[in-house]
């Protein structure tokens, strides 16, 4: 297998939310969320940000609606994001009370689904990188959890490296061109970034 295509796999867009929160949480304990609910918060979100819309792109792909989990057409990538928005919405309402004392966390929650919703509107005309968008968003939130909290510097680094190989990877791929990969990358950054500050 092709670096490029393994890069793109292990840091395939579903994957990224769940493991940005689980990073901010290992890195900011007892900051971001009370230790007594990390359990169970990072199950619900593991469920509604990865396991529930991974079981839905399998039934679109079993009922012939998606050819595959590249989602290479405009319209299997709006009918997967607006299932994938769908399960973030319910995640958020079982979420909502566990999430009150943990107002940053929330937000990048919410942040999450703003990028869901405004790439689905995007996907309707134009292939953006979700890879980047989803990568954006991850360095939007250590970006902002940094300058709030401090102690995210190195994950900061890190995350930007990986966005950088996996921008490469996905032009290697011939999945998009330069223009989807680096508007992905900077409106998934805006986006959180915004909703982690200033909401």
């Amino acid at each position: 297998m092709k670096a490029s295509k393994f890069l793109s796999i292990i840091l395939h867009p579903i994957f990224i939310p769940i493991a940005t929160i689980y990073i901010s949480i290992l890195k900011l304990p007892n900051t971001l969320i009370l230790q007594s609910q990390i359990g169970s918060v990072l199950i619900i979100l593991s469920l509604f940000t990865v396991l529930l819309p991974l079981i839905n792109v399998s039934f679109f792909i079993l009922i012939g609606k998606v050819k595959n989990i590249n989602l290479n057409h405009l319209e299997e990538r709006v009918l997967v994001l607006i299932s994938t928005i769908a399960w973030l919405v319910i995640g958020y309402i079982i979420l909502k009370d566990l999430l009150f004392y943990s107002p940053v966390l929330k937000k990048i929650y919410l942040g999450t689904i703003c990028i869901q919703i405004i790439s689905c509107i995007i996907s309707v005309k134009w292939k953006i990188s979700l890879h980047m968008l989803a990568m954006g968003g991850a360095i939007g939130t250590f970006i902002a959890l940094n300058f709030i909290y401090g102690g995210m510097l190195k994950v900061v680094i890190y995350g930007v490296l990986a966005s950088g190989f996996l921008g490469y990877a996905r032009l290697e791929e011939l999945a998009h061109d330069r223009a989807q990969v680096y508007s992905g990358f900077t409106l998934g950054f805006f986006i959180i970034t915004v909703s982690i500050l200033y909401l």
